[in-house]
């Protein structure tokens, strides 16, 4: 039986776009390859939306270029306090392998002056013996990612 270790990753970052912008851009949950396109390390070359447009729980199935397939559910989108609550499962590939227990929040702040702060939290289980720094990097890539794209 393979044990587990927890951890978790964090990214923040300001942006010179108002938090609207930036809040609207991260709920699009059908809009991931805005910010991974198939020329992106990850590539994604296809996303199937079930679900909802607005409605929760929605998710996407991201297909990538190296044959990865995984998925992520968006279980909370809090307008008002700009937080989304999201889980993770890879199905195929090996993005993430042998993460479990997925769970991460990503917040948008109104700085003003037309600037915001994305906030990005992730908490995971990984099998002992897992390179955890490389993992946090992998993540926390993604995530500078997703904001620089914006």
């Amino acid at each position: 039986m393979t044990s587990y270790i927890r951890s978790n990753a964090s990214f923040s970052t300001t942006l010179s776009v108002a938090a609207d912008a930036a809040w609207g851009y991260l709920t699009d949950w059908a809009g991931a390859m805005d910010w991974m396109p198939p020329d992106s390390p990850i590539g994604i070359e296809k996303i199937d939306l079930i679900g909802v447009h607005g409605q929760l729980p929605r998710t996407r199935k991201l297909f990538t270029a190296n044959g990865i397939v995984f998925t992520e559910t968006l279980l909370v989108q809090d307008d008002q306090t700009r937080r989304i609550y999201y889980d993770y499962q890879e199905v195929r590939g090996g993005v993430l392998p042998g993460v479990r227990n997925y769970l991460a929040t990503t917040t948008v702040d109104d700085l003003g002056g037309g600037e915001c702060r994305m906030n990005f939290y992730s908490q995971f289980d990984l099998p002992a013996g897992t390179d955890e720094s490389a993992m946090k990097n992998i993540m926390q890539a993604v995530y500078n990612m997703i904001a620089t794209s914006i």
